[in-house]
């Protein structure tokens, strides 16, 4: 199944300087709650938890027993989360759907702190994802997605420029795995 509509969420555009590194993840471990360093936790998770929490378009239905449609909802909170984390300069708002091998969102949390360490911040901006497909082809279940980022700017404490970002479109794939409550992201890699 192929999404041929685009899904626009907002997000904080200074991720762009991780978003292309391609990382690689150890697996084949059991997924608990762990850190993504720093001792930010990686909670853990349960059915309750993540019943209550709102799907982010809002008119999703519950997933079926298509493995996209299970997946695809997951992805999309991560990249609600993020901009969460972005603005309150905080990596414990990173998705609770984030498993403890992914090499990536620790980076992401790693450079969260160093910008709010630093007294920064991130102007949002809105991204889209599209042309979203489900591979099965690895060990892994995984979605191979377009991602557009805007162009945005980072600022100083003063609300004075520091950084612009020019807008870029990427190739990602996110991996999962199944942890104790369903799927959890394994890591994200840059397909360019």
């Amino acid at each position: 199944m192929e999404c041929t509509g685009l899904r626009r969420f907002v997000v904080v555009t200074g991720m762009l300087a991780l978003g292309a590194t391609t990382l690689v993840g150890c697996g084949g471990e059991e997924i608990k709650g762990g850190t993504l360093g720093d001792d930010t936790p990686v909670p853990e998770t349960s059915a309750a938890t993540r019943a209550a929490t709102p799907s982010p378009t809002g008119t999703r239905s519950q997933p079926t027993g298509d493995l996209q449609t299970q997946l695809e909802p997951i992805a999309e909170e991560f990249y609600v989360s993020l901009r969460k984390a972005f603005v309150a300069g905080d990596p414990a708002e990173l998705s609770d759907r984030v498993g403890p091998n992914c090499e990536t969102c620790r980076q992401f949390a790693s450079y969260i702190r160093s910008i709010e360490e630093q007294g920064q911040k991130n102007e949002l901006g809105e991204f889209e994802i599209s042309d979203v497909e489900l591979s099965e082809t690895g060990k892994k279940p995984s979605l191979i997605y377009t991602l557009h980022n805007p162009a945005g700017r980072r600022l100083d404490g003063g609300g004075k420029v520091v950084e612009n970002i020019e807008a870029e479109t990427l190739r990602k794939q996110m991996m999962f795995e199944k942890g104790e409550d369903g799927w959890v992201i394994y890591d994200i890699y840059s397909l360019d």
